[in-house]
């Protein structure tokens, strides 16, 4: 029995089950802006009377 079906089978595993990363609310230009505005949002999330 020849294993050459075990790389063409997790080839087409992988084109079936490509993995896209969810779309975010908004687009940040670096990742300290991304955690500001996370950090942001858990504090209003804390503090609903705040916000």
């Amino acid at each position: 029995m020849s294993l050459n079906w075990i790389p063409r089978l997790s080839r087409r595993l992988a084109s079936t089950l490509v993995w896209q990363p969810p779309v975010a609310r908004a687009d940040y230009e670096d990742r300290d802006a991304e955690r500001m505005a996370r950090e942001l949002e858990l504090i209003k999330v804390r503090f609903p009377h705040h916000a």
